[in-house]
């Protein structure tokens, strides 16, 4: 890719023109995430190397793998997806002017890089409330005319779209019975593309609401919030109870169970169906059939969330097949901001 738009070309023996790639960026299975400058030719790879990154929260050790990668459309910021973590956006070139650098700046910049040791370049904003580790290569993708959005798929079967100012949902469909590998977005319409396990890829138009009866303003969307059974949390149930429930799931005697807030506890139903590989709270019937229900899922989002959240915060601290290598307590902090813009647009709310 071309770091700053401008239209370079090679004549080909057709008398045909295509565009010259100066970068590549490519990732594996670390946490590390190369940029290369294919100006710099040696003998040794790691010359070409001009930017090196990485998310604080993570080290070489961690055992984490790139499963997606993507470039803004002004190519000034990066965005990478990390199977067993979230998604990540990190500055290209930021101390360079908007025309990208010289051939001398990446000089400098491939000897500051064997002189000094590899300079690691933090991320700008981390996104996710989904979880990434059953299946490889999930992608991330911006979207939107300006890259408003960012687009990803999860095992749950859901296809994420995050809104990027702000990290919130602003779209949430129950793309697979199983599990969503990725969303792919038009260039300039609302359409999207998902794909996982099932047979059939699913095409997605963002549009209002196509029932006529159906209010979508603040002051509609409220009263029908009003309309709705309340549900009693389980922070006002019994705390016995619950505790003799989460002390089932335990496999370490010495993990004290009341680090565990009650609202992040699952039900008995839960326990049961998270017993299974590769089954989901919520994705299945009475009868143990799946739910092929395909559409929008928006109204089961906190649920969601907090079965995430519980699935993450427990295999942390039993040491099992961590879905998040990253802080626990970043995924709280978003995972409750999702939580409260959610409930502000079901009531109408200004967030």
């Amino acid at each position: 890719w071309l770091p700053n738009k401008i239209t370079q070309f090679n004549k080909t023996k057709h008398n045909k023109t295509k565009p010259l790639t100066l970068h590549l960026t490519a990732g594996g299975n670390a946490a590390n995430v190369s940029l290369y400058d294919l100006r710099m030719i040696s003998d040794s790879p790691k010359s070409k190397v001009v930017q090196l990154y990485r998310p604080k929260d993570l080290d070489e050790t961690s055992q984490v793998a790139v499963s997606g990668l993507d470039i803004s459309k002004d190519k000034r910021e990066l965005l990478v997806s990390y199977e067993h973590d979230q998604i990540y956006t990190f500055p290209i070139f930021p101390n360079s002017s908007l025309a990208g650098p010289t051939v001398d700046e990446i000089t400098e910049m491939t000897k500051a890089m064997e002189q000094e040791g590899r300079v690691v370049q933090n991320e700008l904003a981390t996104y996710g409330g989904h979880l990434n580790r059953y299946t490889f290569l999930k992608n991330a993708k911006y979207a939107g005319p300006n890259d408003e959005y960012i687009c990803t798929g999860s095992d749950s079967g859901h296809a994420w779209i995050y809104e990027k100012s702000s990290g919130c949902v602003a779209g949430f469909m129950n793309a697979d019975t199983s599990t969503c590998n990725g969303v792919l977005p038009h260039p300039t319409l609302p359409f999207f593309v998902t794909y996982g396990i099932d047979k059939t890829a699913k095409l997605w138009r963002a549009t209002v609401p196509v029932d006529r009866n159906v209010d979508d303003s603040p002051l509609g969307r409220a009263a029908f919030h009003h309309q709705m059974e309340y549900e009693r949390s389980p922070i006002v149930q019994s705390w016995e109870e619950i505790k003799a429930k989460i002390e089932n799931v335990q496999l370490d005697e010495d993990v004290d169970v009341n680090f565990l807030f009650p609202d992040e506890l699952p039900s008995s139903n839960e326990l049961l169906q998270r017993s299974f590989f590769m089954r989901f709270p919520g994705r299945y019937g009475d009868d143990g059939q799946p739910l092929t229900f395909i559409g929008n899922d928006l109204q089961n989002l906190p649920e969601v969330l907090r079965q995430n959240l519980f699935a993450s915060i427990r295999e942390d601290e039993t040491g099992d097949d961590n879905p998040i290598r990253s802080s626990i307590d970043g995924l709280k902090r978003r995972i409750a901001v999702m939580r409260l813009k959610h409930q502000a647009d079901q009531r109408g709310l200004i967030f």
